[in-house]
């Protein structure tokens, strides 16, 4: 009697195929969310950032009589004497150093006066990384004016850099 020998089941050609295709299609999808993960986290580094700023700016409003620091040579706030009273350490833009136009730290700043000397008001503004970025806080284009009119401003979608206007999305905080 002769014996049997187990058969084996394999994969066809066509099975192993459309199962490539399926990975190929997910991994597609997949690739572009993947790359723009670190864009978009520098970008909430960024934002954050700029809210720790200007929770410096309200304690340093406080020990000065409600005035805020005027704006620096350039318009950054590297040039704001908030360090180390107000900010343990330097605030630096996380990918460049340079998201705020012509500022080292990436981080511009324009003060508001109330048509005096005393600085009642101020912007504070970063470029982002992502294109699509969009919600509150967020201009597409702009340029810096800076006026005694804060609100006219921030209405008016008017704060970017000193130097001219913004190409990028812009984070913007102001008060």
């Amino acid at each position: 009697m002769k014996k049997l020998l187990p058969r084996f089941r394999a994969f066809t050609l066509i099975e192993l195929l459309i199962v490539i295709t399926i990975i190929g299609i997910l991994a597609v999808a997949l690739i572009p969310r993947l790359t723009g993960g670190p864009g978009r986290a520098r970008d909430a580094q960024r934002k954050a950032d700029l809210q720790q700023i200007a929770t410096a700016l309200e304690f340093y409003a406080d020990d000065n009589g409600g005035v805020y620091p005027s704006t620096g040579t350039n318009g950054c706030v590297s040039d704001l004497s908030l360090y180390p009273d107000y900010l343990t350490s330097a605030v630096d833009d996380p990918s460049t150093g340079n998201g705020g136009g012509s500022c080292s730290d990436g981080y511009g700043y324009t003060a508001y006066t109330d048509g005096g000397s005393a600085v009642v008001g101020y912007i504070l503004f970063a470029t982002l990384e992502t294109v699509t970025a969009s919600g509150d806080g967020i201009y597409e284009s702009f340029t810096a004016t800076a006026t005694s009119n804060y609100a006219d401003d921030i209405g008016a979608e008017t704060a970017c850099s000193t130097s001219g206007s913004c190409t990028a999305p812009t984070y913007v905080v102001g008060r």
